[in-house]
């Protein structure tokens, strides 16, 4: 396949119908040019224009999943240990009382 590409050879890229094509190279969403009655698309503007749609299109998938999992109260990210302090025990403990009694 040479450098550069028809309506139909990219449409066959980008897996869509040359109509599709059409209308996003006269909408100018898609790089090419109109030479006489053909549109004309190089390979590399093509390849580029897919690599950034579907980094878009990722970054706001993963923001929505993101935007849609629950909150975690004290993310674990925000606990800090440190080194060498004394683990502190969840269990309550009562203190010894028998030093008050008469």
């Amino acid at each position: 396949m040479s450098d550069s590409l028809n309506i139909r050879q990219c449409a066959d890229l980008l897996h869509v119908n040359e109509s599709t094509v059409s209308e996003m190279a006269i909408s100018g969403e898609i790089p090419g040019a109109k030479i006489g009655r053909a549109w004309v698309f190089l390979k590399e503007d093509v390849i580029s224009y897919l690599r950034n749609e579907i980094s878009k299109q990722t970054a706001v998938r993963k923001k929505e999943a993101d935007e849609k999992k629950p909150k975690e109260k004290f993310p674990e990210s925000s606990l800090v240990m440190i080194k060498g302090a004394p683990k502190v025990s969840r269990k309550r403990v009562l203190p010894d009382l028998s030093a008050y009694q008469n």
